[in-house]
């Protein structure tokens, strides 16, 4: 009688392991995909204000950034949202059936984003500080660009760990991060530093702006809950954030464009001050969004509970 062979069961083949090397891969792919909306372009410098020698838009520089001092929230978004969107992707394989995300995964995912913004930054700066004029404004400016750029990698790098962790009071920070620069990248895709806006771009990153942070930030809230401390602590957290920073953002982008008090110190401080006063007792502003995350987390969180209820796939996590 012939023998029989039989395939082995699922549950006896090896699962595809994500290690270091496999992160350090995805970290890198991350960190690329997040600065598309500058590299699909001719990724000339923008005309910068302290530039050595007078020159047209198209002879400027190739760089990897888009340095200027109207795209310093921008550049938050581009070096950040990339590396939240690969420690995204180690959380959801870790809840893939013959996929073990080993504990080291996030590390060598942080190390490929490290490689990939070292690169891009270091040309980029580089670049800016050769065709500066010699000038202490432009060592100052110079300065704010490289703080620009180590706080958008922190944040990469921050949410990458956040969403990547197991924690549910973590992918609610690590959301908030996200929630918090989404708008700002698909305004670099609508209008591209130096280069004529995409009109049909626009309203979806007007939209964007607006509604997609308090929904992203009501879906993480919904999902993760408010049973523990943690969660109760996380979600506040990111709700404060929300109301704060895009007022920061406001502010900021308000000073850098103030072309015509940059010799005036106090009087730029003031217009900024007066700027995010306004911007943080917006009532609409506030009001709109407050209610959409509100919405969303209750919407959310009724889902939860009932696909819980019928022994769903949803789990429990810490």
């Amino acid at each position: 009688m012939s023998a029989q062979v039989h395939d082995a069961p699922d549950a006896t083949r090896v699962p595809t392991a994500v290690g270091p090397l496999a992160g350090a891969g995805l970290g890198a792919v991350a960190a690329v995909l997040g600065l598309v909306p500058w590299l699909v372009t001719d990724r000339r410098l923008p005309l910068q204000n302290l530039w050595a020698v007078q020159t047209t838009p198209g002879d400027m520089p190739v760089v990897l950034l888009p340095l200027s001092q109207y795209a310093l929230v921008q550049l938050l978004g581009l070096l950040a949202l990339g590396p939240a969107a690969a420690g995204l992707v180690l959380r959801v394989l870790r809840h893939v059936r013959q996929v073990q995300v080993r504990p080291r995964a996030a590390l060598g995912a942080a190390h490929g984003v490290l490689v990939v913004h070292a690169v891009v930054a270091v040309q980029s700066l580089g670049v800016v500080a050769g065709g500066l004029t010699h000038r202490t404004a432009s060592q100052a400016y110079l300065a704010v660009l490289m703080a620009v750029v180590v706080t958008g990698v922190l944040l990469g790098l921050a949410a990458l760990a956040l969403l990547a962790a197991r924690a549910r009071a973590a992918l609610v920070l690590g959301t908030g991060v996200v929630a918090l620069l989404v708008g700002r990248w698909v305004y670099a895709l609508a209008a591209p530093v130096g280069l004529p806006g995409q009109d049909h771009l626009y309203g979806l990153a007007a939209w964007c702006d607006l509604w997609l942070p308090p929904a992203l930030v009501g879906a993480a809230v919904g999902w993760a809950g408010v049973r523990t401390v943690g969660r109760v602590a996380a979600a506040a957290v990111v709700v404060l954030a929300l109301w704060a920073v895009p007022a920061v953002f406001t502010a900021v982008d308000s000073v850098a464009g103030y072309r015509v008090a940059m010799r005036y110190p106090a009087e730029l401080a003031a217009y900024g001050v007066q700027v995010l006063q306004a911007a943080l007792t917006d009532p609409v502003r506030i009001g709109t969004q407050l209610l959409v995350v509100a919405v969303v987390a209750a919407g959310v969180a009724a889902g939860v509970a009932v696909v819980s209820r019928r022994g769903g796939w949803i789990r429990a996590t810490p």
